[in-house]
């Protein structure tokens, strides 16, 4: 009995524990070289590339590093590679068609880090859905909204949608709308608005600022404003002229109308 358990038993055992000491060393020495590129890559990076393409490269990298691993690690424990291999690329096809989705967010989200459409900080809207970028990774783009919550959008969605990026261009126009009665002066309230145009912080005199009459509405003549400036002044300049408009139409007699329905009524004839 004795005989049997040394020779079929504990010798096969004791022959696989110098492999399986050899893998054990492999993976965590493959753990610390994978911490040690990625505090490199960090360090080298962060400062000379984009934070949504390093984000992603770092994602990808770390993947490459564990595959490595692994393949070192089965090849010290005597697997053959080359069969390992080609079972990962067998089960590699039924996996791809399970994880379809995800496969499609990398490869939408490889795109948005070629296209260089957006980048980290960028304010952008989809869908109802808006705030700035955060990150982009192998699967999804993660966006801070203004009130501070994080969305979480799929690079498949966010590559197969309109998007609107409000901060690719450094210039932003400020489309605002004001309504007046239609027994007020329409020359005074275009040089009320010229005026405080003038005078908001940021409002830029290149491209020339736009006062015009819009329409002729059911009760009101309404006045557009347009006005360029500095993408970060955009809601400085919106809030100013929200109040300062109010504030001196208010002081010059200026009326800003309710919408009015006119009803009438008709005494009909009893017989």
């Amino acid at each position: 009995m004795d005989n049997y358990f040394s020779e079929h038993i504990w010798e096969p055992i004791k022959g696989f524990l110098p492999r399986l000491a050899i893998a054990a060393a492999i993976i965590v020495i493959g753990m610390l070289i994978q911490y040690l590129v990625l505090k490199w890559m960090h360090k080298v990076l962060a400062s000379r590339i984009d934070k949504t393409m390093h984000a992603f490269i770092r994602s990808a990298t770390r993947i490459i590093i564990w595959i490595v691993i692994v393949l070192m690690a089965a090849s010290s424990l005597g697997l053959d590679t080359g069969s390992l291999l080609a079972v990962l690329a067998s089960a590699g096809v039924a996996i791809g068609l399970a994880l379809k989705d995800s496969l499609s967010n990398i490869a939408s989200g490889m795109l948005i880090i070629a296209s260089k459409n957006f980048k980290s900080g960028d304010y952008i809207e989809m869908d109802g859905a808006a705030g700035s970028i955060d990150s982009v990774d192998l699967l999804y783009t993660t966006v801070n909204s203004v009130d501070n919550k994080r969305i979480i959008i799929p690079n498949s969605v966010l590559a197969g949608n309109i998007v609107t990026n409000y901060s690719h261009n450094d210039l932003r126009r400020v489309d605002m709308n004001f309504s007046i009665g239609y027994g007020d002066s329409i020359l005074k309230a275009k040089e009320i608005l010229r005026q405080i145009i003038s005078a908001a912080p940021g409002a830029l005199e290149d491209p020339e600022p736009l006062v015009e009459v819009m329409s002729h509405d059911a009760s009101a003549v309404k006045l557009v404003t347009r006005v360029w400036c500095k993408k970060e002044d955009y809601w400085n300049i919106y809030f100013y002229m929200n109040e300062q408009v109010k504030l001196a139409f208010d002081r010059e007699g200026i009326t800003i109308p309710f919408n009015q329905v006119d009803v009438n009524l008709h005494n009909a004839d009893k017989n």
